[in-house]
């Protein structure tokens, strides 16, 4: 039932973004130079991934993470 709902309801709206090698490896720089390891590179990447993306508000259940790597001109972070 909730792959059904999914598949109804999100898929039609969805418009999927990848990230270029090169912004990528920018990405991966930017996190290195900002001290972001391990796990959170992983939270991080979509981050770079919603700003390419002019994504007005991110939402996730782990704030914190997140707020710890938002800067200036990413997406607010909300909790949905």
């Amino acid at each position: 039932m909730a792959a059904s709902l999914l598949a109804d309801a999100f898929v039609p709206r969805l418009t999927v973004l990848s990230l270029t090698p090169s912004e990528m490896l920018h990405a991966l720089r930017d996190a290195e130079n900002r001290g972001v390891r391990g796990g959170a590179i992983y939270d991080f990447l979509h981050l770079v991934a919603a700003r390419k993306a002019n994504a007005p508000r991110f939402y996730t259940l782990n704030l914190s993470h997140f707020l710890a790597l938002r800067r200036h001109g990413d997406p607010e972070i909300a909790k949905p």
